[in-house]
Formats: C-alpha cells, sequence, structure tokens
C-alpha cells in the first residue's frame, strides 16, 4: 500500500530451467488492485556481488568478501551482458538479461557502472495484472570457451520462448523425472 492509499498485489515465480540449464527465469506479475494510472517498473542486473563476512565468527572470518571482479558490462538492445572474473582461478562467468513486459511500454536499458537496469513505463488499470518475465542466461568459462558469445546464443535461443511454453517444458521434464522416482512418508496419514 502507498502513502496515497493504491494497492498492488505482487506474485513471483522463479524457475531454474532443467531443460534449458543456464535460463534462470523471474515471473512478477503486478495487480491493481484499486487505482489505475501510469507505473514503473525498474530491474536492475548488478554483478558487484559480495559474500557476508564477520570477523568476530571464525567460520566466516576468513573468507574474501568479493570474489568476483566485474572484466566488463555492456547494454545491446534492450538486453544486458555482465562478465566478471573469479577473483583466485581466474575462471569467468557471463550473466546476461533480458526484460520483457506483457504489454507494450517505454522501454529504456541502462548501463551504470558495471550495473545495467532496464526501466519500463506503461498504464495499467484498476483490476488489471501485468507481467515482467525476466529472462536471465548464466555461462562460464568451465562449459563455453567464450562464455559471453554462449550467453548471447542463449539469450537468442530463449528470450522469444513464451512464459507458459517454458513451464510446460520445465512440468514435462520433472512430471518424467518422478514418475520414475519411489518416495514414501510414513507415520503421518495427512502426509500419505
Amino acid at each position: 500500500r502507498s502513502p496515497a492509499g493504491r494497492e498492488i498485489e505482487i506474485t513471483v515465480n522463479r524457475m531454474a530451467s532443467f531443460l534449458r540449464k543456464p535460463l534462470f527465469l523471474i515471473d512478477y506479475r503486478i495487480k491493481a488492485l484499486n487505482f489505475g494510472g501510469p507505473v514503473t517498473l525498474t530491474s536492475t542486473h548488478n554483478a558487484e556481488v559480495m559474500n557476508f563476512a564477520d570477523k568476530c565468527d571464525p567460520r566466516l572470518a576468513q573468507s574474501a568478501i568479493r570474489q568476483l571482479s566485474v572484466t566488463s558490462c555492456e547494454v545491446r538492445g534492450d538486453e544486458s551482458y555482465i562478465v566478471s572474473a573469479t577473483n583466485q582461478s581466474g575462471l569467468s562467468v557471463c550473466s546476461g538479461v533480458k526484460n520483457r513486459l506483457s504489454k507494450p511500454c517505454r522501454k529504456e536499458t541502462y548501463r551504470q557502472g558495471n550495473a545495467a537496469g532496464c526501466r519500463m513505463e506503461t498504464d495499467i488499470r484498476a483490476g488489471e495484472t501485468i507481467s515482467l518475465a525476466k529472462y536471465t542466461v548464466l555461462t562460464d568459462s568451465r562449459r563455453f570457451d567464450d562464455c559471453r558469445a554462449a550467453a548471447l546464443r542463449e539469450m537468442e535461443r530463449t528470450a522469444e520462448v513464451p512464459l507458459e511454453k517454458l513451464y510446460d517444458e520445465q512440468k514435462a521434464y520433472l512430471d518424467a523425472f518422478w514418475k520414475n522416482a519411489v518416495l514414501g512418508i510414513d507415520g503421518d496419514a495427512d502426509l500419505t
């Protein structure tokens, strides 16, 4: 609820694909409950990640806070790609992000230092639900000779696939997996 009393309902689904292994998907559904008007959505892509460390905790005190260093950050149309290298081994990882809104919008994808973002502006009606699909591909130098080129290929192969098709693929994979798995829970009648 906003200070002006505007209310929205947000549902978030996440999926790490078992069939398209580089794909990680976040699906945001935004429903305007009691208002209509302009809405701005901002999605960020930031590879400046840090580990938690605590000098008073012997389990964490020796751990380096930053394990990755960004080597490149670029915006290509409405996609962003960040390549980072591990500080110890020198292996590389590339993350690519593309945001797709379920309705026409004014979209700006931008770079800001070693991060990128995408700002989308559109209108929403009271009771309407819009969705934002954040397609993320992750590739690395252990599996690909050129992790950046691999991320570009994976994004091209995946980002135009409708969400429902990706969910259906995942469901079919899991149905086949569990068909061959046996699991029993004894002791609680409500769980069997």
